[in-house]
């Protein structure tokens, strides 16, 4: 299905907030959680990071109080704007939640947003906390992006770029899974980067119209121009090689009966996320070098973005598949010697490192660092910058089907 990424401020500083959002859920009554203790500080809404948004929802807006963190931040049950329970709500610090706003009925409203606890107590509405449902039209900005106008004209603008460029050479199909195929999947998928996000958008042709059904109000908005939402982009990458359904939970279970850890990642795999619980709602694809391909949310575009902040920012990460392949398929890698054994605590210099099977390679690591700054040479030879590191360290190579094994001609010494 379909994921999120949004950015909210606070103040003057800046906060990146990823989610890959459930489809938007309808309005919420209020019901009280189970009875819990109660916290010994009350809790205060003192203020908004935004304080209007459509009534489409799911955008993040920073909630600003006290009391927010007490017993570790689970006295905090969900946040409310009006009688309507946001989508999703995380505690940041003791003043600091981000919620995630509900979707409503389409007409404009002025509500207070409170902040409930798990024993049913609620902040208590001030004025600082008033929030305006706006009614959106074609000229608002989609989760603080792209129009839908904007949208679609930057569709079309894509959709003739790629017509007048000539399509990626695709490797073999094989009965099982290569890294070739993998690579043929990445460069497809980047073919498209900057296409924007449709809702229900894209097949194995391309992009396509998104779908007004299953994402509220904002679906009828996307349903008016081309693009790719997150399964769709995956669909079509992977379809040379593999057919899969429009949906990111069931291509987690269909596509591939290997899941590699995230250590053994390779170009091509998929990884699955949920902005909460066990349902899968977005799905990116491995680019490789710790870079993933995807399509994010509504008025945002197909991006390359990074695993590592995908990874710490994203609720829940429930794991990756790799279509086509049934299992580990190849020989780990060996590293052999080094061309240089010393270097500066502070890293940054260029060495080569000799060895075997090194065309998987996936990641090098230092000690207990690992880097993705390498290049693939060949079978036998990988260039690597050197991070940074005190003392002797083994240095290891990586890929799907396992580390190098430590060697007396692995050791990296650094020098003050």
């Amino acid at each position: 299905m379909y994921g999120a990424i949004v950015r909210i401020r606070t103040g003057a500083v800046a906060i990146t907030i990823t989610s890959f959002a459930l489809a938007l859920i309808g309005a919420a009554t209020e019901v009280a959680p189970a009875a819990a203790s109660t916290p010994a500080r009350p809790v205060h809404v003192t203020g908004l990071s935004r304080h209007s948004e459509p009534t489409w929802g799911g955008d993040w807006i920073t909630v600003r109080g006290s009391g927010f963190s007490q017993s570790g931040g689970r006295a905090v049950a969900a946040a409310y704007f009006g009688r309507y329970k946001a989508i999703y709500t995380r505690v940041i610090n003791d003043h600091t939640i981000v919620a995630q706003d509900p979707e409503v009925d389409g007409a404009r409203k002025v509500v207070r947003v409170v902040v409930q606890l798990h024993n049913g107590t609620r902040s208590k509405p001030s004025a600082a906390g008033t929030f305006t449902f706006t009614v959106p039209n074609m000229h608002t900005p989609a989760h603080n992006g792209l129009s839908t106008l904007q949208s679609r004209a930057r569709g079309t603008s894509e959709i003739s770029r790629v017509a007048a460029t000539k399509a990626p050479a695709l490797a073999p199909r094989h009965a099982s899974w290569t890294l070739a195929e993998g690579r043929s999947v990445v460069a497809r998928a980047k073919r498209w980067l900057g296409m924007p996000y449709s809702w229900g958008g894209g097949n194995t042709s391309g992009p396509t119209y998104g779908s007004p059904y299953g994402d509220g109000l904002l679906g009828t908005f996307d349903a008016t121009f081309r693009g790719f939402d997150c399964s769709g982009l995956t669909l079509y990458a992977w379809a040379p090689y593999r057919a899969m359904p429009h949906y990111a939970a069931t291509q987690h279970t269909v596509a591939g009966r290997f899941h590699p850890t995230r250590s053994e990642l390779q170009p091509g795999d998929l990884l699955f996320f949920s902005a909460g619980g066990s349902l899968i709602d977005h799905v990116v694809i491995y680019a490789g070098r710790g870079k993933v391909i995807q399509a994010p949310e509504s008025g945002h575009l197909v991006e390359v973005s990074s695993l590592a902040q995908v990874l710490s920012l994203e609720p829940r990460y429930l794991g990756a598949t790799r279509p086509a392949s049934t299992g580990r398929q190849g020989p780990g890698p060996k590293v052999i010697s080094l061309s240089s054994t010393k270097g500066p605590a502070a890293g940054g210099e260029t060495i080569t490192i000799r060895g075997r099977n090194l065309t998987t390679t996936s990641r090098v690591i230092f000690g207990g660092t690992t880097t993705y700054a390498f290049q693939v040479l060949s079978g036998s030879r990988l260039r690597v910058k050197v991070p940074a590191g005190a003392g002797t360290v083994p240095v290891r190579l990586g890929n799907a089907w396992g580390v190098s094994p430590k060697t007396n001609a692995d050791r990296f010494t650094y020098t003050k």
